[in-house]
């Protein structure tokens, strides 16, 4: 999926244009190979957190 198919989903969902935006902008960073998020995965650089975790715990109360 492209980044603007996931903003029209999210569109068609009922998103503001500034969510569509910003997680736009976060999808972007997270696919830059020299940006921040570009950190490699070691034993020592781990996120114990899950995404399943995140998402049902801080980015869905915030959306919905």
């Amino acid at each position: 999926m492209t980044i603007e198919s996931i903003q029209q989903h999210l569109a068609s969902t009922g998103a503001t244009p500034d969510v569509q935006r910003e997680l736009g902008n976060l999808f972007r960073a997270l696919g830059n190979p020299d940006g921040v998020y570009a950190t490699v995965r070691t034993p020592e650089a781990l996120t114990p957190t899950t995404f399943e975790q995140f998402a049902k715990h801080k980015l869905l109360p915030n959306i919905c």
